[in-house]
């Protein structure tokens, strides 16, 4: 199901780097990122509507790229093609898989991030 997304937003080339990125991440690790995201999306669900700058929200979006990080120390161009997919949350082909957290959730992020930039 996660083709139909990575075919809508990512060109052939991005989909090659994923797939190289992804094969450069151990198998371990992979499992620990795996298995982390559910906790921290479900508290970044709780934190929206909330200050996006305040301590905790920080702290949250610390392990948000944490989590994210092994792939872009392989490839930072890949942050790009991930903030297009998720910026289309609401586009997303109708047979393509759950969508693993809200719009409200990748904006309370994205604000987040921003106001990480400005501290």
């Amino acid at each position: 199901d996660w083709q139909k997304v990575w075919d809508t937003y990512y060109t052939p080339e991005e989909n090659a780097k994923w797939a190289a990125a992804k094969s450069n991440v151990s198998e371990g690790n992979w499992k620990e990122i795996e298995q982390a995201w559910p906790d921290v999306l479900a508290r970044t669900e709780k934190l929206v509507g909330t200050d996006p700058a305040a301590p905790e929200a920080q702290a949250l979006l610390k392990e948000w790229n944490a989590l994210s990080q092994p792939i872009y120390d392989i490839d930072p161009s890949l942050a790009g093609s991930v903030t297009k997919m998720y910026d289309n949350l609401g586009d997303w082909p109708k047979a393509g898989p759950h969508q693993p957290f809200s719009q409200a959730v990748w904006e309370f992020i994205k604000a987040a991030n921003a106001a990480a930039k400005v501290s």
